[in-house]
């Protein structure tokens, strides 16, 4: 994978862990293992942008905004995207629009990675 990585590094963004763990992590623990994940994908030369889910199947975004600062320090590249992955039903227009506004106003590199109309099993509905 590391030889497939490097050849192709100016045209990957490498999801770190899709959508790892189905519950949400405390913050301190979300960032004392992404900031071990990251150095080692560094220390193995692996230079391409890490993009790093949200807790809890990637829908924690407070996860994200609340870490972010500490992971682009950590990365000795400061080369990381944090994504979140809108599944819930029922989610509010305001919860999105602050999330975003926080990465805007925090300088978070911050992408909204999975949505749609609806939540797995089809409950509706999420305001894409």
């Amino acid at each position: 994978m590391l030889e497939v990585i490097k050849k192709y590094e100016g045209y990957i963004l490498l999801n770190i862990a899709n959508e790892a763990g189905g519950y949400v992590v405390p913050n301190d623990e979300f960032a004392e293992v992404y900031s071990d994940i990251v150095f080692r994908m560094r220390s193995a030369g692996i230079r391409v942008p890490l993009v790093i889910d949200a807790s809890n199947w990637g829908r924690n975004e407070e996860n994200l905004l609340a870490t972010a600062e500490q992971l682009i320090k950590n990365d000795p590249l400061h080369n990381l995207i944090f994504s979140w992955h809108i599944w819930d039903s029922g989610i509010s227009n305001e919860r999105i629009y602050d999330a975003l506004k926080r990465s805007i106003d925090s300088d978070i590199p911050f992408i909204i990675g999975e949505y749609a109309p609806m939540e797995v099993k089809c409950n509706c509905c999420i305001p894409y």
